[in-house]
């Protein structure tokens, strides 16, 4: 095995027992698991993608959220425009 450390991040997120189970597998093996998982995620994002509720609940929150992303977008390009207008007045902000 690489003396490279896995990342913690993925590691938590593994199925009990996994990290032993692969380190066994033939590399033909780990090259099924591989499309195996694959195809488990393609399909989970698909059922998930096709469910109305989530959908649903999509859409309320970038609904909601449309609000405080406008005045945030609004004020950003208010703040450039200032630093545009000083800098046409060569007033540098440092």
């Amino acid at each position: 095995m690489s003396e490279n450390i896995f990342p913690k991040k993925w590691a938590s997120k593994l199925p009990e027992g996994f990290r032993e189970q692969a380190e066994s597998m033939s590399t033909d093996d780990l090259k099924k698991k591989i499309i195996e998982c694959q195809q488990i995620i393609a399909s989970t994002e698909k059922d998930m993608g096709n469910d109305p509720i989530i959908e649903g609940l999509k859409e309320q929150l970038k609904d909601k959220a449309a609000v405080y992303k406008d005045t945030i977008v609004a004020s950003n390009a208010a703040c450039k425009f200032a630093i545009y207008v000083l800098d046409n007045r060569g007033v540098g902000l440092k």
